[in-house]
């Protein structure tokens, strides 16, 4: 589904909110599959060109790496106990480093 289609799916309003639960599974079942192929479209371009994907991003045991999987707070706690600092302060540098990421 074209981008453009995807965001005319959308309420009025621009959002999800007031869809019916089937409704909903059946569009993010559609963009799921969407999502699929375009996997299989880039892993036969890396075949053909004789790429490698190499994933740089750091582990998830690391303030990082929990950041990129979307553990806000599991990377404020680890922070915290690694640099011994205040929650605040914590959840301070956490921020930083989220913008600096860009997640």
């Amino acid at each position: 589904m074209p981008p453009a289609r995807l965001h005319r799916s959308l309420s009025p309003s621009g959002s999800l909110a007031g869809m019916e639960d089937l409704e909903l599974h059946r569009r993010l079942d559609a963009v799921l599959q969407q999502v699929g192929r375009l996997e299989q479209k880039v892993d036969f371009l890396f075949r053909h060109l004789g790429l490698e994907f190499v994933d740089d991003r750091p582990p998830p045991n690391d303030v990082e790496g929990l950041l990129v999987a979307g553990d806000v707070v599991g990377a404020v706690k680890l922070f915290q106990r690694k640099h011994g600092v205040h929650l605040l302060d914590a959840k301070r540098a956490v921020e930083e480093i989220k913008a600096k990421l860009g997640v």
